[in-house]
């Protein structure tokens, strides 16, 4: 649900891309064709858009990103978090 909810936040803010997707791929959750796919986009951006591409179709399940994305980018979970605080007290 996070990763969903966060989606667009998540492709704009992240930083270690790569460490993420390394990670995965010694995990055996994405294969090589799609790790250098990920690799050649030129930007974080676009690295985490390919990411989420791979989510989507299924390549690997989503409990290894997030575990990798609060690994090498937990400040976002910190604010994401805080976000959400704030949005549910305004409701």
């Amino acid at each position: 649900m996070f990763l969903a909810n966060h989606r667009t936040e998540l492709i704009q803010r992240v930083t270690r891309v790569m460490p993420i997707v390394d990670e995965l791929l010694a995990q055996h959750k994405l294969n090589y064709q799609t790790y250098a796919r990920i690799r050649r986009a030129p930007t974080n951006q676009e690295q985490m858009t390919e990411l989420y591409k791979a989510l989507d179709e299924g390549e690997y399940d989503n409990t290894a990103f997030y575990s990798a994305l609060r690994k090498y980018e937990p400040h976002l979970f910190c604010y994401l978090g805080k976000d959400l605080t704030e949005n549910k007290l305004k409701v």
